[in-house]
């Protein structure tokens, strides 16, 4: 513990409980935290009660370790040379809003109900611009056809997708 708080993970926290503590002990500090929720963190003191401390900057937002991680190792791989916790959480924030505009900018094919592969797989390739061999070999790497996936395919999809021709049989000698 420092006299301007604690440091963890590149973020400083402050809780007025612990201002008795500093420069007290030159022990190490039991810390404890949820990696979901930075933004406090439980620091057992000497006495061995846990007091919560917060951001030193209460006005920060909420990042995950994960992210205060991140954020860290982008500042530091920019060339930032002090790296502080308003900064860390303003690049995790930064970074979670692309990940949420890459995510609504996503498009998604809703779900039909009772749906056979075979038309899974049609409606896939075509929303992909792709052939549907080409998603069924991706989705099923070990099916060899579209009749292999099920044998209910409509006769008006049957001519846009691939013939296959049955496995051969050995010959018995009589």
């Amino acid at each position: 513990m420092r006299p301007t708080g604690i440091h963890l993970f590149g973020l400083r926290y402050w809780s007025a409980a612990l201002s008795a503590d500093v420069g007290r002990s030159d022990r190490r500090l039991l810390v404890k935290y949820d990696p979901r929720d930075l933004a406090r963190i439980f620091v057992r003191r000497p006495s061995g009660n846990f007091v919560e401390a917060r951001y030193a900057d209460v006005t920060l937002p909420s990042i995950t370790l994960h992210e205060a991680l991140t954020a860290r190792r982008t500042l530091l791989a920019k060339g930032r040379r002090e790296v502080d916790t308003r900064a860390i959480v303003r690049t995790a924030m930064a970074q979670r809003e692309l990940v949420d505009a890459a995510t609504r900018k996503t498009a998604r094919l809703s779900p039909v109900a009772d749906e056979l592969l075979s038309s899974w797989i049609g409606r896939h390739a075509a929303f992909y611009s792709v052939p549907p061999l080409v998603m069924l070999r991706h989705c099923l790497p070990e099916a060899s056809a579209l009749r292999a996936a099920d044998l209910h395919l409509s006769s008006d999809r049957k001519s846009a997708w691939p013939r296959c021709s049955p496995p051969s049989r050995p010959q018995c000698a009589e």
